[in-house]
């Protein structure tokens, strides 16, 4: 009778016998269900039909403090529940199972991102963040710029001179220049989604308490932090940038970028309706009708912070957010990305595409109502017309950023990015010279298309600098923009003069561009696979094509990986995503 080793007894079997022990684990199979299994035969060696078989071979060498074990332990518990997920844990593959065909993304079989997107899709987790992002951004910027419309009644209810409603103007930008980059860090270590709505929730606090301001004090105070609420445009990029894969952030990006950016002109659009509303209102008079017109947006951005909370999604595998800064403070990562060039370079470029727009979008009525003479409706309409090539010009460049990604890497994108900056201060010099109004209103129109796409294009780059900070950069970057546009104001008024101004900020623009050739960041996806050095894991993933290699783990930790075979994903939105170990 053979006498077997119990547990118990520190034989074979006992996982304290040896920690070196040479005794390697037995290799888990993963295969579709059969239809007449027994329930048994269903526990271990099975896991649900729709899941694509992918043999995993591994042997290693037990150690300490490693985690490998019980992660195949949680692998073993997952396919024993049959795929179901418990509470507490992240989503997995389970989190697409309920997708419909026609509906489903090709995903990126390690990070889960999405390699396409599909506009008319709603679902979790990447098409829902999508338009979480842009709706949240939109209706940030419509509670931002609600004070804008109204300001000749707030101006006159609180009795404010013209240097006062400046200044308080300049409060709100600085607001949201410090926000933009506090916030990148803060979204890096928690996640997108707590930090977005944060965001939402706390602007809804001053918004609403703008009606009852009293004085020059109060509306300072007021203005300043719903300033804050600028800073959602960082989110909004930074959770594009979790949720899609390189070869479609750039169009991601831009749309949802361009989209909320229309907020500027639904501010106007829902808050003088709300206004006009309460003026027909028996007993309202225009005090009355303005302080009670910031409730609206106030509840709408109590709404949208619910939404992003409850109804979004951190990153492609759930909602809870993994750290990717081991052992980093916000501030670590704010000091490490401000170390970064590339993230000053692309700061100069959104400052001279962004920052130029808005300055544009806010002296262009008054340049065509003093230099061709025409009437204050006419110069209004061009003025909209200027902001409404937001709905496509950005997603353009995004759009051609991504196709020039597809077939020459990035240096397609930096050469894009350089054309499109030189172009747009090129040709806000020869707008500022002409002098026939039909031609000026064409070459107004082209400009626009440049300098909005030449934002698109920026914001293509952005996930490039730093993966592991993301966050920290698009705030760097976002800040430019309002940067950018404090000094073209600041200019304008130094030298007196829109079109004088016009001429020297397109030469500004156009040095800036050629600047863009410097910029140079990282292509992993494009890099040759490396060698190995010494044995060591990289701590990159290297892949060519649809082939997913597992990276070799440091010997320092007693693990050796033998014979670990690289496995061809056939079918990326179907299959079991490759871990790392």
């Amino acid at each position: 009778m053979l006498n077997v080793p119990s547990r118990d007894s520190g034989g074979i079997h006992s996982p304290a016998a040896s920690p070196k022990s040479t005794m390697a684990p037995e290799p888990i199979l993963l295969s579709p269900r059969r239809e007449n299994s027994s329930d048994e035969e269903k526990s271990v060696d099975y896991i649900p039909a729709n899941k694509r078989r992918v043999t995993r071979r591994m042997s290693m060498y037990r150690a300490e403090n490693t985690g490998l074990e019980s992660m195949h332990g949680s692998m073993r518990q997952s396919m024993r529940r049959g795929g179901r997920q418990s509470d507490g844990e992240s989503p997995r593959e389970d989190l697409f199972e309920e997708i419909p065909p026609d509906y489903r993304l090709k995903l990126e079989a390690n990070t889960k991102k999405a390699m396409e997107f599909k506009m008319e899709s709603c679902f979790r987790p990447h098409m829902r963040a999508f338009h979480l992002s842009w709706t949240s951004f939109l209706i940030a910027f419509t509670a931002w710029f609600a004070f804008v419309p109204l300001g000749p009644s707030v101006k006159e209810s609180l009795n404010l001179t013209k240097s006062e409603m400046l200044k308080a103007r300049l409060y709100s930008v600085g607001s949201t220049i410090g926000a933009r980059i506090l916030i990148g860090p803060i979204m890096d270590m928690y996640g997108v989604r707590i930090g977005q709505a944060g965001l939402l929730a706390f602007a809804a606090i001053p918004t609403l308490c703008a009606g009852f301001i009293q004085d020059f004090t109060d509306f300072l105070i007021v203005r300043s932090l719903i300033g804050v609420v600028g800073a959602t445009f960082v989110g909004c990029q930074f959770w594009c940038m979790t949720m899609f894969h390189d070869n479609v952030v750039g169009s991601v990006n831009a749309i949802s970028g361009g989209w909320g950016n229309l907020g500027t002109g639904l501010a106007r659009a829902v808050m003088l309706t709300v206004y006009w509303t309460n003026l027909s209102i028996p007993g309202c008079d225009k005090e009355c009708a303005w302080r009670n017109a910031f409730w609206v947006p106030a509840l709408a951005l109590l709404i949208a912070a619910y939404c992003v909370y409850f109804h979004g999604d951190d990153s492609p595998q759930g909602r809870k957010w993994k750290k990717i800064t081991d052992r980093q403070t916000s501030s670590m990562i704010l000091i490490d990305t401000i170390s970064n060039p590339q993230s000053w370079l692309l700061f100069l470029q959104y400052a001279a595409c962004f920052g130029v727009e808005l300055h544009v979008n806010a002296s262009i009525s008054e340049y065509f109502y003093e230099r061709f003479g025409a009437s204050l409706g006419v110069a209004t309409l061009i003025g909209v017309a200027f902001s409404l090539t937001n709905l496509f010009a950005r997603a353009l460049g995004g759009i051609f950023s991504d196709y020039f990604y597809r077939i020459n890497g990035f240096k397609g994108r930096r050469l894009l990015q350089i054309g499109l900056t030189v172009g747009e201060g090129f040709l806000l010099i020869i707008f500022s010279l002409i002098d026939i109004f039909p031609v000026a209103v064409c070459f107004l129109l082209i400009f626009s298309i440049f300098v909005q796409a030449a934002e698109g294009s920026t914001f293509g780059i952005v996930p490039h600098v730093d993966r592991r900070h993301s966050g920290a950069v698009s705030g760097i970057v976002g800040a430019g923009g309002n940067v950018g546009a404090v000094l073209c104001s600041l200019l304008t008024v130094a030298v007196g003069s829109n079109s004088e101004a016009y001429f020297y900020i397109g030469f500004i623009v156009f040095g800036i561009g050629l600047l863009g050739y410097f910029i140079d960041v990282p292509d992993p996806v494009r890099q040759k696979r490396l060698p190995r050095r010494g044995g060591k894991a990289t701590g990159e993933w290297r892949r060519r094509d649809d082939v997913v290699s597992v990276p070799s783990i440091s010997k320092d930790n007693k693990i050796a990986c033998q014979d670990v075979e690289e496995m061809r994903v056939r079918n990326e939105s179907t299959s079991v995503p490759a871990r790392r170990i």
